[in-house]
């Protein structure tokens, strides 16, 4: 997609690719395909209620062992979790924002190892409330960094 070439290439690489992905489901939503096809490819997903099978981080680390896998699992899960972010951040503002509103921090933030920068789990604890970020982190980045 024309998203992952503009995605910096110093974040790290769960990120990039499951922001990449989230992107890509997003735009299913605005597409002309009909209702069955995008459920039928929005099934490839992870659902937002479902259980994640590992962490984000985790997938990261197991493409790096060439884990066959994980890079399937970082694209369906971790659009996931960006999904269930962006949902966070519109119902604690109403519907006045959105993931959208973030991305220039996200993209712009210090990562100097692939946890998230405690300056960005700040920000984005104020856009989509505390209680809500700090589950989806415990839940898709594991224990709080």
């Amino acid at each position: 997609s024309q998203f992952a070439l503009m995605v910096p290439s110093r974040l790290p690489l769960w990120v990039s690719t499951s922001l990449s992905e989230y992107y890509v489901r997003k735009a299913l939503s605005f597409s002309s395909l009909d209702a069955t096809t995008i459920a039928t490819m929005e099934g490839a997903y992870l659902a937002p209620e479902a259980t994640p099978s590992g962490t984000l981080i985790g997938f990261q680390a197991r493409i790096e062992s060439q884990d066959p896998d994980a890079y399937r699992l970082l694209m369906t899960e971790g659009s996931t979790f960006w999904l269930a972010l962006d949902r966070a951040i519109s119902l604690a503002s109403s519907g006045t924002r959105s993931l959208d509103d973030e991305l220039p921090e996200i993209l712009n933030a210090e990562f100097g190892s692939a946890r998230l920068p405690v300056a960005l789990i700040d920000r984005l604890r104020l856009a989509a409330g505390a209680a809500a970020f700090d589950a989806l982190q415990a839940r898709y980045l594991g224990p709080m960094q």
